[in-house]
């Protein structure tokens, strides 16, 4: 049986040691639910469904369901992640897009994937692919679907673009259809309160939304964008290489951190990368000072995968290729 590990666990990984640990080894994850992380979910759901040629209605009644399901779940909601907000953030996307024309053409939505990375150490790379077509030029690509509270600029794109996902999801589609995939796109909307009161829009000099008239410059207040990214056989061969030592970190956790009470030996990287800012583990590092004991009041058992509660069907296997093994020969030319 395969050790599995998919980007975001690297990414972790790479990041804090204790934070993949909690997260991915010991599956503690805070009792409070994330309206942040669940309306991405949710317009991920509506995006399926749009993707696949379903209604409008049919794409915002599945939003609807996820978001409805987590919100007793919820401490507090900021006015972004209401669930008529995000509502109103869909229909404007979807109006934005009436004949359904993107870069590309989508022949397969929300699909997951299992391939070999590293076979000498019997681990596999897992994920889910939002989006698998092909764009302009007939050369198949890869889509990525995400929400963020953060401004669509070259910053924050570029983010995106330099990552690690970019690599490993080009990676897992050439090792699934044998064939040289470069092109990977970025559809990105942010989120954010869409303004609904029949106050008067300086910039277009009319009202948000006039009840009486039906009418306002409230459908030109979301933000939206398409980028893309691209690698070359060197740079996914760089990213393979650096891969294999993360997960070599990772396997080093796995085999020794089997509870809570081992989390006290773990590095915390977070504290000179920065990365504690936003990690949802901070209280319990920097407060509670890693104490076990503190671990039940904050946390709740809660396994994960990407492939979790997907049917064997809408999942990907790496059919049987024969390969050297761990010097990137696994790279599809």
């Amino acid at each position: 049986m395969p050790i599995l590990i998919d980007n975001s666990t690297m990414e972790k990984t790479a990041s804090c040691h204790t934070a993949v640990a909690m997260e991915r080894v010991l599956h503690l994850k805070p009792k409070a639910g994330s309206p942040q992380l669940e309306a991405g979910t949710a317009m991920h759901k509506a995006w399926e469904k749009f993707f696949n040629g379903e209604d409008v209605e049919v794409c915002i009644l599945a939003l609807r369901e996820h978001y409805s399901s987590k919100l007793p779940y919820f401490e507090d909601i900021k006015p972004t992640y209401d669930l008529a907000n995000l509502e109103n953030l869909f229909r404007i996307w979807a109006s934005k897009h009436p004949n359904r024309e993107f870069p590309w053409v989508s022949q397969y939505v929300e699909k997951g994937f299992q391939v070999r990375l590293f076979p000498d150490l019997g681990v596999d790379l897992i994920g889910k692919m939002d989006t698998f077509g092909a764009d302009g030029t007939g050369s198949y690509c890869v889509v990525d679907w995400k929400t963020t509270g953060y401004n669509l600029d070259t910053r924050w794109f570029r983010k995106i673009q330099n990552g690690s996902q970019v690599s490993a999801y080009l990676y897992a589609t050439q090792r699934l259809f044998g064939s040289a995939v470069w092109v990977f796109y970025i559809m990105a909307l942010k989120m954010k309160v869409v303004p609904m009161s029949n106050r008067t829009c300086k910039e277009h000099g009319m009202k948000y939304w006039n009840p009486e008239k039906k009418e306002g410059c409230y459908h030109e207040h979301a933000d939206y964008k398409v980028e893309s990214a691209y690698r070359n056989k060197t740079q996914l061969l760089g990213w393979y290489q650096d891969a294999r030592l993360i997960t070599q970190d990772y396997l080093h956790i796995l085999e020794n951190v089997k509870s809570i009470e081992d989390i006290g030996r773990v590095p915390m990287q977070g504290v000179f990368n920065n990365s504690c800012q936003d990690c949802s583990y901070r209280e319990f590092c920097h407060s509670f000072n890693r104490k076990p004991e503190s671990a039940e009041q904050l946390f709740d058992y809660k396994p994960w995968s990407p492939l979790l509660d997907m049917d064997k069907e809408d999942i990907f296997y790496e059919k049987e290729i024969d390969y050297d093994g761990a010097d990137g020969s696994l790279l599809v030319v």
